[in-house]
């Protein structure tokens, strides 16, 4: 992976006029993923599906996609930097992985983001205010799943209403099904499945898919996305909430509908977790019946 390359295509995409990421921001993006790369990346002493550079890529690129068409509707006051803040935290957020203690992870990935940018004196991010924010947005991705399939992030909610730490917890765990549809769901479910189960199997790979049904219908509520964009957004939430509608409702309607004729072919598991293993997610589309096409 040429990893500076793969950054810049992520900002080039950035579609709101007149931004300029600094370039201190950038350079900590390419050292925080390169150190990732080289130890959750293939071929490496801990490999990791889900949690490596790729992820943080697709984290910043999904932040992008997410800041870009609400621009406009973010407070004032937290429009300055919010997309260096992006590119720095989409790439810092995971940078430790496997501690035993709850938010252990966030926090030192947190702290580790501050050390990286903390070798850039004179830059543009390097002032109190950015890394207080840059903390709280690795932090807001907290998570864990309650027994019936909740996905929690405690931490979203606590202290400042700034929307970097939404567009951070959204784009770490929510954005991906909402922009890319079912083959995004399936991907994920793959990935999680061979990072998360020893010796996985074709049940392994069917129950996360299966378990998609409760993730998608707790965690995108419509009465939940409104409380949170009312926390981030106070005077401008119900035009967010109908700017995103617009753009990733039809993806959450199908990926939702496809999760749960998953979770009805209990007598098709083994076929389905085979080819989800496999990464053949047009045959689990040819299984199940319905469509499975990769967006954009």
């Amino acid at each position: 992976m040429i990893i500076a390359a793969e950054v810049d295509q992520r900002i080039a995409g950035i579609r709101t006029p007149g931004i300029e990421i600094d370039p201190a921001a950038r350079q900590v993006a390419i050292n925080a993923l390169g150190d990732i790369d080289r130890d959750y990346g293939e071929g490496s002493e801990n490999p990791r599906t889900h949690h490596n550079a790729p992820h943080g890529l697709d984290n910043m690129g999904g932040g992008f996609a997410l800041i870009d068409p609400v621009f406009d509707l973010i407070p004032s006051a937290y429009q300055e930097d919010i997309y260096d803040l992006h590119v720095v935290d989409g790439a810092v957020h995971d940078r430790y992985q496997g501690l035993k203690v709850f938010g252990a992870n966030e926090i030192l990935s947190a702290a580790y983001g501050i050390n990286l940018i903390s070798e850039h004196p004179g830059s543009r991010i390097n002032n109190e205010r950015f890394i207080y924010r840059s903390a709280g947005g690795v932090i807001a991705t907290t998570a864990f799943t309650k027994p019936d399939g909740t996905l929690v992030q405690p931490k979203l909610l606590e202290g400042e209403n700034d929307p970097h730490k939404f567009f951070m917890a959204a784009a770490d765990v929510y954005a991906p099904i909402a922009r890319g549809g079912v083959y995004e769901m399936l991907r994920i479910s793959r990935n999680l499945t061979l990072e998360y189960c020893k010796n996985p199997g074709p049940v392994d790979g069917y129950n996360f898919v299966a378990g998609e049904v409760l993730f998608l219908r707790n965690g995108l509520d419509p009465e939940r996305i409104r409380e949170v964009l009312g926390h981030f957004f106070p005077d401008t939430a119900d035009d967010v909430y109908s700017v995103y509608e617009d753009l990733f409702n039809d993806n959450i309607v199908e990926a939702s509908a496809f999760a749960r004729a998953v979770d009805k072919m209990t007598d098709k598991a083994q076929d389905i977790g085979e080819a989800v293993l496999a990464g053949e997610f047009e045959a689990v589309g040819e299984i199940v019946d319905l469509p499975v096409h990769k967006i954009g």
